[in-house]
């Protein structure tokens, strides 16, 4: 196989759950964004409450079979504290689904939501 490059290509659909949840955003962080094939990487999905708090939030992480493979997912580092649906990988249909909250007051800030580690598997190109 080739060692040519991979461009980070992920796309991800939440939903959140509180009274002014809209004011929030999530966000993917990789530990590159040029892997070679074979490599792994970190992938970081990030909320920013914007001064709002949460108590719920689920999504879906949604990448390319062909070009990534989901290896493992962790939580360790997550401000959740309830996990409804901890972050799981399908490689067959290409996402990783996750559902977790907090209880009340809720959470205000920036925090970590879960990581995955993922293998580059082959090339592609840049997509936002």
């Amino acid at each position: 196989m080739s060692m040519r490059l991979i461009r980070f290509g992920f796309t991800a659909l939440f939903i959140f759950f509180a009274s002014s949840a809209h004011a929030a955003t999530l966000s993917l962080t990789a530990s590159s964004v040029s892997p070679r094939v074979g490599d792994d990487i970190i992938l970081r999905v990030m909320v920013d409450t914007q001064g709002v708090a949460i108590n719920a939030l689920e999504g879906i992480v949604r990448f390319d079979t062909a070009r990534f493979e989901g290896l493992s997912t962790s939580k360790s580092a997550s401000f959740l504290t309830i996990w409804m649906e901890g972050p799981s990988i399908d490689n067959t249909a290409g996402t990783i689904r996750f559902s977790g909250g907090v209880p009340n007051p809720g959470f205000i800030g920036i925090g970590e939501v879960f990581s995955a580690t993922m293998r580059a598997r082959g090339a592609g190109s840049r997509r936002r």
